[in-house]
């Protein structure tokens, strides 16, 4: 076997596991939701190094609004997730991120975003209050800020794990 037919059958092995986590993402956006997410239901989540605010835009859809800080790494940004499962006090979902960082230590300062495809669940242990996990693959580009010239990008993967908090706000619950 040629030399460049084995870089491309390896890189094609390592390409593999995000084209399968891809095609399930989008099977996801694709799908037909089962749950019942109240549409005005806001929930504050928590997680390490995060916190949350979350609105059910509709039964399907919710936005999100994260910051994850650290010592000196500051990464803000927005989510939306489509429901795709219920199951009893169990639920499936995928959606992107897009966020903005900065960052600044002893030798070096700047700036970057990123952008991450997600799948994950939830698990209500009670009315209000669930705990929460995804995963997926995240592209990351970071710039020096005193040389813009220098910068890096790639993609690794990431596992957010926390729990969240929901109160529902619809004119509904007030009703009853």
């Amino acid at each position: 076997m040629c030399p460049s037919s084995t870089v491309s059958a390896a890189a094609l092995m390592n390409k593999t596991p995000l084209a399968f986590f891809l095609i399930f993402c989008l099977l996801g956006l694709s799908s037909s939701a089962s749950g019942n997410e109240p549409v005005g239901r806001f929930s504050f989540g928590f997680g390490y190094p995060y916190a949350s605010i979350k609105y059910g835009l509709s039964e399907r859809y919710q936005a999100e609004l994260r910051c994850a800080f650290d010592s000196g790494i500051t990464v803000a940004g927005a989510r939306a997730y489509r429901s795709f499962l219920r199951e009893g006090r169990t639920s499936l979902f995928s959606g992107i991120e897009g966020s903005y960082i900065t960052f600044k230590t002893d030798e070096v300062r700047g700036d970057g975003f990123l952008v991450l495809a997600f799948a994950g669940g939830e698990y209500a242990v009670t009315k209000r209050f669930a705990f929460t996990f995804d995963i997926g693959p995240v592209y990351t580009w970071l710039r020096n800020a005193e040389y813009a010239s220098i910068s890096v990008s790639g993609i690794d993967w990431v596992l957010n794990t926390g729990f969240s908090y929901s109160f529902d706000l619809s004119r509904s619950s007030h009703e009853k």
